[in-house]
């Protein structure tokens, strides 16, 4: 059995930190121990708390890590490694790599990094589609070297260490997110009680983004293509799911549209599942991602999903009008023109969203994923062969 030590930077509830927590929830205590290095106080705390996963606050507020705080953790890290005997750490997103590998190399124990941001992406292009440059990036290549192995999203990012940092193939994994089974769909009666209980009109045509509001995530296109399709839509709804430092101008783009009663920005919730099962469509025309959580989810819960083509993992999953659909991120006339066809054809939606449904449980069940990375820990420790 091995301790294995998951750090990430917060518990803040968005993709990657769910990832992380899922992986130790869900993992093989008679394969592995997992414990979790975070900063901050979350709820997520709570259900790690209840399957027994060892906590390590690293700092009582989330930390940059350009900051005085890094030393600081590095300690705490090197500590609780030393008094766990952890045999290696798994670091999550930027900064949890500069903590976790640094702390990790001093006391000599294994590093696997796990890259859920857009480190080894293509700088250009998500500068062409107008994201500012994230300058810390650019040390990535250095410390990719404090790495026994690194696991990565999508093929894009694994040719891009290969090619463009050096790393040899056989030090790298493409290992896709997992999902935990879930039970079956709402019936008709039930999910009209939960579009009741959210106050979303029984009628409604219910399309559905999920995501942090960031300039990545492309909403504003969402709400364009809402406005175009409500004229042939007449009940139209679209809720958007999340917070971020584009609320206000997402905000003041629905109100100078007068999509009052058709755009929705309903915030963080906990309650998400809640809304996959009251929506009819989930579209994402995010300019990035890696192997997105929100789409998985809405993939398992039936929904037919439209994704940007060529972005992350997108055009790996989706066989486009089998399995979801694939838009050009900017194509405003296009995304307007699936939401109309979803609207008209039930049929399609429907078959879209079984056959979606039935890629997530084939391909990304969280038990085959945990499974991958505990051969992996295994294997970079020496306990089965290489």
């Amino acid at each position: 059995m091995m301790n294995v030590l998951h750090v990430i930077n917060t518990l803040s509830g968005a993709g990657a930190q769910m990832n992380v927590a899922r992986l130790a929830m869900h993992s093989n205590r008679a394969r592995v121990v997992p414990h979790l290095a975070y900063c901050g106080h979350w709820p997520l705390e709570t259900e790690l708390e209840r399957c027994a996963v060892p906590l390590l606050r690293l700092d009582e507020s989330p930390c940059r890590v350009r900051s005085m705080a890094t030393p600081r953790i590095i300690g705490r890290l090197l500590g609780y490694i030393r008094k766990h005997r952890i045999q290696l750490v798994h670091t999550h997103l930027f900064n949890a790599h500069v903590w976790g590998a640094s702390a990790a190399r001093i006391v000599g124990v294994k590093v696997l990094e796990h890259v859920h941001d857009h480190r080894y992406s293509d700088r250009k292009a998500l500068e062409n589609f107008g994201l500012p440059r994230t300058h810390h990036y650019d040390q990535a290549p250095l410390l990719a070297r404090l790495s026994d192995h690194i696991v990565v999203l999508t093929t894009q990012n694994r040719d891009h260490v290969m090619q463009r940092v050096g790393v040899d193939a056989s030090k790298i994994s493409v290992i896709i997110n997992g999902l935990p089974p879930r039970a079956e769909l709402p019936t008709a009666a039930e999910r009209a009680r939960l579009r009741t209980s959210l106050d979303i009109p029984a009628d409604a045509f219910v399309v559905l983004g999920v995501g942090r509001l960031a300039a990545e995530k492309n909403f504003k296109t969402l709400v364009t293509a809402a406005a175009r399709a409500h004229a042939r839509v007449p009940t139209l709804r679209v809720l958007i799911l999340g917070q971020g430092l584009e609320r206000e101008s997402l905000q003041s783009q629905i109100d100078t549209a007068k999509l009052g009663g058709v755009v929705t920005l309903v915030g963080q919730r906990a309650d998400t599942l809640a809304y996959y099962d009251c929506a009819d469509v989930f579209l994402q025309p995010s300019y990035f991602e890696l192997h997105s959580l929100a789409m998985l989810e809405a993939m398992q819960a039936g929904l037919p999903v439209g994704v940007s083509r060529g972005v992350g993992a997108n055009d790996d999953m989706i066989a486009h009008g089998h399995t979801g659909f694939l838009i050009e991120p900017n194509d405003i006339s296009q995304w307007a023109e699936l939401i109309v066809t979803l609207f008209e054809q039930p049929g399609l939606r429907a078959a879209v969203g079984r056959q979606g449904r039935a890629l997530i449980d084939s391909r990304c069940d969280l038990r085959q994923v945990c499974d991958r990375f505990e051969s992996l820990y295994e294997r970079l420790c020496g306990q089965v062969p290489v």
